[in-house]
C-alpha cells in the first residue's frame, strides 16, 4: 500500500461516523464525546435542564408577557385624544419650571445689588447663573443626517404617522429619526418648536 493510500486510510478513520437519524431519515453527526444529534430535526439534543431557576425564568417571562398585554388591551380602551384641560395644565406646569430660570437671574441681580461682602457676592451670583445655565429651557437641534426621514423622503412612513395622529387627536411630527437602539422618544427642535419622532429599528 503506497503512502497515499495509508493517509487516505489514516484521515477516513479519523472522521466522525455518520449514523441515519431514526426520526427524520437524515445523517446524525456523531463526533464522539459529544451527543450524536441531528442537524436537520435537531433529534437527540438534550433538553434543559427543568431546575428551580429555569422554571422562576419562565414564570417571570409568562407574568411580564401577561402584563404587556393587559396594558395594551388598556390603552387601546383609553380615550387617547387630549383635553383641554390638560393641555392648559401642561403647559401651565412648563411655565412654572421655565419660571425657575427667570427666578435664579432675577435673584443673582439682586444679590448684586446688595450691600454684602463683595466676594461672597460674587460667589453667590456666579453659583445662582450657573444654575440658570443648567435648568435653562434646551431648543434643541433638528438633527439632520441619513437616518433622518421627512415626508418628501418616506412618505409611506409619514403616511401612517397621520393616520396615529388621527386617531389619537395629535400633531404628525415634523421630522422622522431611525435609531439603531431598541427605544423611542419624542421632543421638539429648533426655533419654531419643530415635532421630532426618533423610532428605533430593532422596535
Amino acid at each position: 500500500m503506497s503512502w497515499a493510500a495509508d493517509l487516505a486510510h489514516d484521515v477516513t478513520s479519523m472522521r466522525a461516523p455518520i449514523d441515519i437519524c431514526p426520526s427524520c431519515g437524515g445523517p446524525v453527526h456523531n463526533e464522539g464525546g459529544w451527543p450524536a444529534w441531528c442537524p436537520a430535526c435537531e433529534w437527540g439534543l438534550p433538553e434543559p435542564a427543568d431546575d428551580a431557576r429555569n422554571r422562576w425564568q419562565r414564570w417571570r417571562a409568562k407574568r411580564m408577557h401577561a402584563r404587556v398585554l393587559a396594558n395594551h388591551q388598556r390603552l387601546l380602551g383609553t380615550d387617547l385624544h387630549s383635553s383641554g384641560a390638560r393641555r392648559v395644565g401642561g403647559a401651565a406646569l412648563a411655565l412654572l419650571v421655565h419660571l425657575v430660570t427667570v427666578l435664579l437671574i432675577v435673584a443673582a441681580a439682586w444679590i448684586w445689588t446688595t450691600a454684602a461682602f463683595p466676594v461672597a457676592k460674587a460667589i453667590a451670583t456666579v453659583l445662582l447663573l450657573i444654575v440658570a445655565a443648567e435648568v435653562r429651557p434646551r431648543l434643541g437641534r433638528i438633527p439632520r443626517g441619513d437616518n433622518v426621514l421627512t415626508r418628501d423622503s418616506a412618505p409611506a412612513s409619514f403616511a401612517v404617522l397621520d393616520e396615529v395622529a388621527r386617531s389619537t387627536g395629535s400633531r404628525t411630527p415634523n421630522v422622522l429619526v431611525v435609531s439603531p437602539d431598541f427605544n423611542a422618544a419624542t421632543g421638539r427642535a429648533g426655533l419654531r418648536g419643530k415635532q421630532v419622532l426618533t423610532i428605533g429599528l430593532p422596535l
